[in-house]
């Protein structure tokens, strides 16, 4: 007779619905996580342990007696979420033009977030290791990274997601693709141009309706002689029909810029250039 347990690697817990197959026989565990087999003859056999969502083991033994044992499944990273989106930044005072490509993941796994120890993207025979933030692995490529410095080069280039535990089980994501790239770009009308203004700060901007889903970002951007820009405002989800936003926070004296993104409903984005304008004494 062999008989057993199936549980979880980290927490003991018991696993049902493993099935457990050797030749021509299975037994699938219980609640308990238990399995069992009887009738089988003396000598070597093999045990395959195998569920969804967990790594499959083997395990060899030579039957003389009966023989209780217990085994421990890794469960394997969960894809939440992995997408590509494109990048298009209008920057004249950048020189001109650039585009990227951002890559990201939310990677979970039912032995605990500890046990993923890398995520990585590849395409053709790149491999690019993704870094974690806030909960989600990215990575964003700039143009020295695209194939003759064009991000054009990439679309219909299949893009998947690679994850990696602790104990070197690997999950894979669906390929992936670049679905758009936007060229058009919205245009901060004002204030812009340095324009001086008071409290309250009045963003007016244009742009063409787009024939897809697509929403407003804007941004707002604090400028000290030195030190990089510091983001002091940022709203998200402004419907395509709005063109203009009161900003009642507070802003000390001082130079900003604002921009204004697309954002369509797979995340590609496009900016406009950046609007400088002047806060006054309030």
């Amino acid at each position: 007779m062999f008989q057993g347990k199936v549980l979880r690697l980290y927490n003991n817990l018991p696993l049902s619905g493993i099935v457990v197959q050797t030749d021509s026989r299975f037994s699938v565990t219980d609640e308990d996580g238990a399995f069992f087999f009887d009738r089988l003859l003396p000598g070597a056999h093999s045990f395959v342990f195998s569920g969804e969502g967990f790594r499959p083991e083997t395990i060899d033994v030579v039957l003389k007696d009966d023989i209780d044992t217990v085994l421990r499944l890794d469960a394997l990273p969960i894809f939440e979420e992995a997408s590509l989106y494109s990048i298009h930044v209008r920057s004249p005072s950048q020189g001109g033009d650039r585009y990227e490509l951002g890559l990201r993941a939310r990677v979970s796994d039912p032995d605990g977030i500890p046990d993923i120890c890398a995520v990585s993207a590849i395409f053709d025979s790149e491999t690019l290791s993704l870094s974690f933030s806030d909960g989600t692995y990215g990575f964003i490529m700039t143009e020295d990274m695209f194939p003759g410095g064009d991000i054009r080069a990439l679309e219909g280039v299949p893009f998947h997601f690679e994850a990696v535990d602790q104990s070197g089980a690997v999950s894979r994501s669906r390929d992936l693709y670049i679905l758009r790239i936007m060229e058009e770009t919205p245009m901060p009308i004002s204030p812009a141009n340095g324009d001086s203004v008071e409290y309250p700060v009045d963003l007016v901007w244009d742009s063409g309706l787009l024939p897809f889903l697509y929403h407003f970002k804007i941004e707002v951007y604090r400028i000290i002689p030195g030190m990089p820009e510091i983001r002091v405002f940022v709203v998200d989800s402004l419907p395509p029909e709005q063109q203009e936003l009161r900003l009642t926070v507070h802003f000390v004296p001082g130079y900003y810029f604002w921009t204004v993104w697309y954002v369509d409903e797979f995340g590609n984005m496009s900016r406009s250039k950046e609007a400088l304008f002047h806060v006054t004494e309030q």
